[in-house]
């Protein structure tokens, strides 16, 4: 199986637009995979200024549009999520995203190198370790990141989203 790295493009500016997202203490607090605060109510609301939202935001958390959560949800069902509104931005309108928070796997290869500061040089990953996840983050690795394999990456690929790059991983 093959399998990608789901990333924000470059050409997405979001942050310096929505800066409640790295102060908020509640939902969406920052954090290397955070869970969900508050399951009863599930939802918070932000209100944003000359911001054109693309369809992943990948920092401070993993947010991707409604449409697109319809689209990973297929795959896994059971991707533990909340919803989140931003009200205003470029076309004056509430948009809905959702917060995921994917399985934490342990998937890394021997094969995986790492820097002196434990920041990663190479990654590979052991097919044994995921599974039939489709959807996923990798135990062992500093950084947040989102994986998915290469079925959801072609449903990705033939819809019409913005702000989605990928990166193919390695696999042993």
């Amino acid at each position: 199986m093959e399998y990608f790295r789901l990333m924000q493009s470059g050409l997405s500016v979001y942050q310096a637009e929505i800066p409640q997202l790295r102060r908020d203490t509640g939902i969406l607090r920052p954090g290397a995979y955070a869970k969900l605060l508050h399951k009863g109510t599930g939802s918070a609301a932000y209100q944003i200024k000359n911001t054109v939202l693309t369809d992943f935001i990948e920092e401070p958390v993993f947010l991707v549009s409604d449409e697109l959560f319809l689209v990973l949800e297929m795959y896994e069902p059971a991707l533990e999520n909340c919803t989140v509104l931003f009200f205003g931005g470029e076309e004056g309108k509430a948009q809905r995203y959702r917060q995921i928070v994917p399985d934490v796997l342990p998937c890394l290869s021997d094969r995986s190198e790492f820097f002196k500061d434990y920041s990663l040089k190479r990654l590979v990953f052991s097919e044994s370790g995921i599974g039939r996840a489709k959807v996923f983050c990798a135990k062992g690795i500093l950084s947040r990141q989102i994986f998915i394999s290469l079925d959801v990456a072609e449903s990705i690929l033939r819809r019409n989203f913005s702000g989605i790059a990928m990166n193919k991983i390695e696999t042993e």
